[in-house]
């Protein structure tokens, strides 16, 4: 038993640890699209335990099963994330060449080719990418079927193997029901850190702090959570299966939920930017970056001193949860222990570098960018709606 929880320990937490670091780098190759506001983030842990609250009532005091339209739901939402995350797996490896590629369209950005040399920006920013070839874009338009394809089948599989009410009685039923959700969740946390933002570091702070309170209170005060997370199966959490079916009445699954991962993950992306505006500010355009040669990331030489304590801090408080968790044998908040990690290590940091005011001041330029976005589309929806209505 002892040797299976730590089997299990280091799963979740490299599964975890994983997620968060590729979700905090996927911001780097796409626009953010879902910025998170101080309002946003004051209203976040209220809507998180009203959401909680429903669905504890409904298992809780009727017959209704709330389960299945929420899978299906997160399934639908799952299989888009999990073509997105796979399409750019799928178009390195041989499969891509031996599909018809498709053509370019009208308005597809010209990229530039593959060992040009590109000019870098004055006066600070961002370097700029070499960026791909047209038969690295070829392969990635490819790919697109052949991802939804692969993306269809382990949805299927989930629903499938999920759908039947004895898979708990058998051993491999579990883990085929463990590795698809797994998949789905894990495509879900990529794709979800890779377009939210924190708008500031005080939106971020807040934020932590109130899921922290809610998550605890969600625990310790009362089964709320528990009962959801287990009556309830949709993949919005990671699961272990064990060697052998568990006992009757008994929950088949250790479970890890994906706001574990969601919460730290924006926190620790939004610590990254903050590393990185930094070093774009304040390095030298007169030199190219240093970075690989052969490299196509434009930060691949950037210091990030933040992203890195913050990293180191998430590795340490899950392992705390984890342990927690095997000593008492109850299952625990997470973010209980993530959240007071993460605050100590980023403001323990900016005080170790002299750098508080600029840490508590900072406010994010992606999350700006797509908060600007986003307005300026709903300007011109309501001045369209003022032109129809005055036809």
């Amino acid at each position: 038993a002892s040797s299976l929880a730590v089997v299990r320990i280091v799963y979740f937490g490299s599964v975890a640890v994983a997620t968060v670091y590729l979700g905090a780098e996927r911001q780097d190759v796409g626009a953010v699209q879902a910025p998170v506001t101080g309002e946003g983030a004051k209203s976040a842990p209220f809507f998180a335990a009203a959401t909680l609250g429903l669905l504890y009532a409904i298992i809780k005091y009727t017959d209704l099963d709330p389960g299945s339209l929420y899978r299906v739901f997160t399934s639908v939402f799952g299989l888009i994330c999990l073509t997105e995350v796979l399409q750019p797996l799928v178009a390195l490896s041989p499969l891509p060449g031996l599909l018809p590629s498709s053509q370019e369209g009208e308005g597809t950005p010209t990229l530039q080719k593959q060992g040009k040399k590109q000019p870098q920006p004055m006066g600070g920013g961002p370097p700029v990418a070499v960026g791909e070839s047209e038969a690295d874009a070829a392969s990635f338009r490819a790919a697109t079927l052949p991802a939804a394809a692969l993306s269809l089948v382990i949805v299927a599989s989930y629903l499938s193997a999920v759908s039947d009410p004895a898979f708990a009685a058998d051993v491999h039923s579990l883990r085929d029901v463990a590795w698809s959700n797994n998949y789905i969740a894990g495509a879900i946390a990529l794709a979800t850190l890779g377009q939210i933002s924190l708008e500031s570091f005080v939106t971020g702070a807040v934020l932590l702090a109130g899921l922290c309170v809610y998550d605890a209170a969600s625990v310790f005060a009362s089964d709320a959570m528990v009962t959801v997370a287990t009556k309830i199966e949709a993949p919005v959490k990671l699961l272990f299966a064990g060697t052998a079916p568990p006992p009757p009445g008994r929950y088949p699954f250790a479970v890890l939920g994906l706001g574990d991962i969601l919460a730290p993950g924006v926190f620790i992306g939004m610590l990254r930017q903050f590393d990185l505006e930094r070093w774009c500010v304040s390095r030298d355009t007169s030199e190219p970056p240093a970075r690989p040669a052969e490299s196509l990331d434009p930060y691949a030489g950037a210091e990030t001193p933040y992203f890195s304590a913050a990293m180191a801090a998430y590795v340490a408080s899950l392992g705390v949860t984890f342990g927690v968790v095997f000593v008492t044998g109850k299952g625990q908040p997470a973010l209980f222990y993530i959240v007071p990690a993460l605050l100590a290590a980023s403001l323990g940091t900016a005080a170790f570098r002299g750098e508080v005011e600029e840490l508590v001041a900072f406010k994010g330029a992606r999350a700006g960018v797509a908060k600007e976005a986003r307005q300026a589309w709903k300007d011109a929806r309501a001045e369209q709606k003022r032109k129809d209505d005055a036809k």
